[in-house]
This record gives C-alpha cells, sequence and structure tokens, in this order.
C-alpha cells in the first residue's frame, strides 16, 4: 500500500516532511507533493526514499507548499509501472492534480494506463467512483480546493492550530500534534475550503474488491495475484500493507503488522489517549465527537 498526507490552512515545512516521512512506512519506492502557487498547480516528485526527497530534493517545493497553504502528497509502494520518477504520485491530469492509495484491479476497463492509479481521472471529473473495483483513498487539488475520498481504504484528518492535515494513519497525525482526529466517511467526497470550512457531499462509491482477478492471458496468473495471494491467504484481505521482516524476508512468518504489535491493553480514547469508555472516547472528547457528527454526513443533509 502506499501512503498519502495532504494539509490545508497555516500550514508547517516541517509537518509536511514529518507527514511524508512517517508515511515511508507505507511505501519507499517515490514521493511527491503538488500545491498551487500563482494561480497554476505544480507537482514535484522524484523515485526516491520519502525521507531523503523531502529533506533534499524536494526541500524548496515543500516550503512552497506550506507557504501556499495547501498540498497533497504521496509515498509510493510500486505495483503497476515501473519505479520512476513519472510513475510517482501526484499525477496531473486535465488540470488535476491526485494521489492515490489503494489498488485499482480493473483500471484495464478506463484505458490504458502506466499505473492504475491514473484511471481514477475519470472518477474525480464525474464524481463517481461505482464503476471502480479496489480499495481507495484519494486527495486532488481541483479548481484551487483540497478534496479528498475513501471507500475501502484510510484516510483521517485532524486539526493542528489552523490548519487542518489528512494522512493514511492517526497515527501519523497525532504525532505532528493534531487533535480531533476522525476517520474519513466512506463514499463522500470532503471539499476543504480552509482549515475550518469543509462541505461533503455523498457519491457513488467503488467496489472494495475481496477477491483477485485473475488474468487468463497471463498463464492464469497477474502481478495483483502475486501481490497478495500469499498474504490474502494467510489473513484475508487487509488494508494495510505488512510490515517488512528480515533482511532479506518480504514478510513475517505470523503477517503482522507494526499496528498489531502496539495493541494496548488498556482501552484509550481514540483522539486524545485518555481512558475511553465503551464508544472508544474519554468524557470530553466523546461530547466533542457527537456535536461534531453531522460534519460527516452529506452538506445537503445538514440542519
Amino acid at each position: 500500500m502506499c501512503g498519502i498526507f495532504a494539509g490545508v490552512g497555516k500550514l508547517n515545512t516541517n509537518r509536511i516532511i514529518a507527514l511524508g516521512s512517517m508515511s515511508e512506512d507505507r511505501g519507499t519506492d517515490s514521493v511527491g507533493i503538488a500545491y498551487v502557487s500563482e494561480g497554476l498547480t505544480r507537482v514535484a516528485k522524484i523515485a526516491d526514499r520519502p525521507c531523503v526527497g523531502l529533506n533534499m530534493t524536494l526541500r524548496k517545493e515543500v516550503t512552497e507548499a506550506a507557504v501556499s497553504g495547501m498540498f497533497i502528497g504521496h509515498t509510493r509502494a510500486a505495483t503497476q509501472g515501473d519505479i520512476t520518477s513519472e510513475n510517482a504520485h501526484p499525477f496531473l491530469m486535465d488540470g488535476i492534480a491526485f494521489a492515490h492509495n489503494g489498488i485499482i484491479v480493473n483500471d484495464e476497463k478506463f484505458g490504458k494506463y502506466d499505473v492504475d492509479s491514473q484511471s481514477l481521472i475519470h472518477g474525480i471529473k464525474n464524481k463517481n467512483f461505482s464503476k471502480y473495483e479496489g480499495g481507495i483513498a484519494l486527495v486532488w487539488i481541483e479548481n484551487g480546493l483540497l478534496n479528498a475520498y475513501r471507500c475501502g481504504n484510510p484516510c483521517y484528518r485532524g486539526r493542528q492550530g489552523t490548519a487542518t492535515y489528512l494522512a493514511s494513519e492517526s497515527e501519523y497525525l497525532r504525532s505532528i500534534g493534531c487533535t480531533h482526529i476522525r476517520e474519513l466517511a466512506e463514499g463522500m467526497i470532503y471539499t476543504f475550503h480552509n482549515a475550518t470550512s469543509i462541505t461533503t457531499k455523498r457519491v457513488p462509491k467503488n467496489k472494495v474488491a475481496t477477491y483477485l482477478s485473475v488474468y487468463q492471458e497471463s498463464g492464469g496468473k497477474s502481478w495483483k495475484d502475486d501481490y497478495y495471494s500469499e498474504y490474502e491467504r494467510q489473513n484475508g484481505y487487509k488494508l494495510d500493507a505488512p510490515r517488512l521482516g528480515e533482511f532479506g524476508k518480504s514478510y513475517p512468518e505470523n503477517f503482522n503488522t507494526w499496528k498489531d504489535d502496539d495493541k494496548d491493553t488498556i482501552r484509550r480514547c481514540l483522539i486524545c489517549q485518555d481512558i475511553a469508555g465503551d464508544n472508544g472516547y474519554c468524557h470530553t472528547c466523546g461530547e466533542w465527537v457527537e456535536k461534531e457528527l453531522d460534519v460527516d454526513l452529506p452538506s445537503e443533509m445538514h440542519a
């Protein structure tokens, strides 16, 4: 799996780099960002380790992204397509910059693309993802606004001062000082007009693949089968990429992720990590969640 991260508001260069560096857990093959500067959408990406690319090669662009007040970022774990800077996310197509975490199983249905994620441009433009098979966590910049969508794969949002950040893992947001961390609801497009103004719209959602397609033209096996077959056989379909094992081994024998080894025996609040009740939150955070629940309903349903 890959990692996505994004932000809007009064951003901080070091926090952007921290999010991207932590997202290296989800992909080490390349890193890239996109942002709007002087009315133009700019994309900077490189086939290098995220912590190296963000701190060195792309440092100037990361600073420009922070100053711009809005960005999207991506760390890639390559599946379809060679490991090249061109195949790194974000992609810029038809004036829209976008980055995707997941695998589109039926990308061939939408045309010929070097990377399966590129086929998502049709779903973004039509605001309809119902024809896609596979997990999707997606961030994009369109008409000067930050947008996000998920169904099947994770994406969280959190507040940090006068900025809102997004990431594939809630732990990443907590590490940069975010509070009020919540997972995006599935099947809705979130549009972030600024750090505090968010509108949502329910759209036709993708079908999350629970099995792998088999391609007879390649001897009954495809790269997608190779990527997940053993992992799926052991644990069933999971969203988290397995943690790397010892040197020379692709997966640990128990197929755990890093999060499986970090479980607290005490129920902790999902936001502040204080002792939580049965609802998953402490008393204070639980009250806040109740008040904000309607934010994740389609805007047209708000009172």
